[in-house]
């Protein structure tokens, strides 16, 4: 795969509620499977693929893009429906189908070697990519979320079957109940609330009422996709395993796709405030991507990368530098 980056750049005013000091990014379009997808490209070097979770957008980690495009190829896209990418009235989020956008998404880019950054609902869309394409990836980040079913998560379960329910949606649409409550709880460190005009960049995308179905869709996909996440556990786990290229070219290129014997590297960024941990999630997650490094942040919020991200930074790059080197 190859790309040109230029071919791919479109000029466009930025919405009004948008600062671009806050978002020093050029912003980028590209047209996926009929959808006018918005990404940036910042940075070069190796690779790293920002999928943002179910709430926010690509400006969730614009800390963490800001901290590592010295040294590495930043780019984040938005779903459709989310940020600044239109969608179109008849798009749904399921997993599965955010799985394959972001796997065109990927190929239309010419991406290789990619390490992937995700978590949340959207996480379990992203890395399905890298459970059917491991060969375009070299190493993972993530960050709290699930990658197997959650119908026995008894504590989980029924949150998800709630934010995806009718009476959520309801909520959400008329009210933004879903932004407002997320922005709402999410603190940053030291207790230090959101400027006025960060305020202005997560509501902004949600001004429109139609908008606002989007997260909700993620979650009703969620609570009813057990088999696309009994199909994704299955495709990491098989990552985990010890692998035996049959010929020297399969060799080379399982160590292009950074997958050594112990398997896929990962980086596990948790906090110890959000419950997560308790639940086994970070131990489970650890059996997944046998070859981890694990970071427990201390009273973090369950979106890090807002609560302390110069944490989430130092841990990232020190941990590529050593991965990517190696």
């Amino acid at each position: 795969m190859s790309t040109n980056r230029n071919s791919i750049r479109e000029a466009s005013q930025r919405p009004r509620w948008l600062d671009e000091q806050l978002y020093p990014f050029q912003s980028r379009f590209v047209e996926v499977e009929g959808n006018r997808i918005h990404y940036i490209d910042e940075g070069s070097g190796p690779s790293v693929l920002f999928v943002h979770p179910g709430f926010g957008w690509s400006f969730t980690n614009r800390e963490i893009i800001k901290g590592l495009r010295d040294c590495y190829r930043c780019i984040a896209l938005d779903l459709p429906g989310f940020g600044l990418s239109p969608a179109p009235p008849t798009y749904r989020h399921t997993l599965l189908g955010d799985s394959r956008l972001i796997e065109r998404f990927i190929q239309t880019l010419g991406l290789t070697e990619i390490t992937l950054f995700g978590q949340d609902i959207t996480g379990s869309a992203a890395f399905g990519v890298m459970g059917h394409r491991p060969e375009w990836f070299r190493a993972a980040i993530i960050l709290e979320g699930f990658l197997w079913p959650v119908k026995k998560e008894l504590r989980v379960y029924p949150v998800i079957q709630l934010v995806g329910s009718p009476f959520f949606r309801f909520l959400s649409t008329t009210f933004n109940f879903f932004l407002e409550y997320s922005l709402a709880t999410l603190k940053k460190k030291g207790h230090q609330k959101f400027s006025a005009q960060e305020l202005k960049a997560y509501r902004g995308p949600m001004v429109n009422r139609a908008v606002r179905r989007h997260p909700h869709d993620l979650f009703k996909s969620a609570a009813k996709s057990d088999d696309y996440l009994v199909d994704l556990e299955k495709r990491l786990q098989a990552l985990s395993a010890p692998i035996r290229p049959a010929n020297d070219a399969a060799a080379s290129s399982f160590t292009q796709a950074g997958r050594a014997e112990k398997g896929m590297p990962a980086l596990l960024i948790f906090s110890d405030a959000a419950g997560i941990v308790k639940m086994g999630w970070l131990q489970r997650m650890e059996q997944l991507f046998p070859q981890h490094r694990s970071i427990v942040l201390h009273g973090s919020h369950h979106f890090p990368q807002e609560y302390d991200p110069a944490s989430v930074v130092t841990a990232i790059r020190s941990w590529l530098d050593e991965t990517i080197a190696r």
